[in-house]
């Protein structure tokens, strides 16, 4: 019993959990609680006939993960044939991940 706990009681604990961070990140942005500073751009070429240019960002929720770092979409704009995709970084969940990982290569003996 102990072991079935062990390797599902615990992976659906990190589950919740780091849904539950995830939510909590995301109505924070929705609050625009978050330091402009923090915030890094990433430039995605698109290449759509008759693609209209946005005067300003419009708040998008998503995440990516770029060597291992967990990144939230905080907001988005298209000018002429680029995607600018303003990201924060997911500290909250980034730690959950490596406390998991750390935890599942220990109780599977993975050094």
């Amino acid at each position: 019993m102990l072991f079935v706990f062990n390797t599902i009681g615990y992976k659906l604990w990190f589950s919740i959990a780091m849904h539950q961070a995830d939510n909590r990140l995301e109505a924070s942005l929705d609050k625009n609680n978050f330091n402009e500073e923090d915030l890094f751009t990433l430039k995605i070429p698109i290449n759509l006939p008759y693609q209209n240019s946005w005067t300003s960002f419009e708040r998008i929720n998503g995440e990516i993960t770029v060597d291992g770092e967990t990144y939230m979409y905080v907001q988005r704009k298209v000018a002429n044939d680029t995607m600018f995709l303003q990201c924060i970084r997911h500290t909250e969940k980034i730690n959950l991940q490596q406390k998991s990982d750390d935890y599942f290569g220990k109780v599977n003996d993975v050094s």
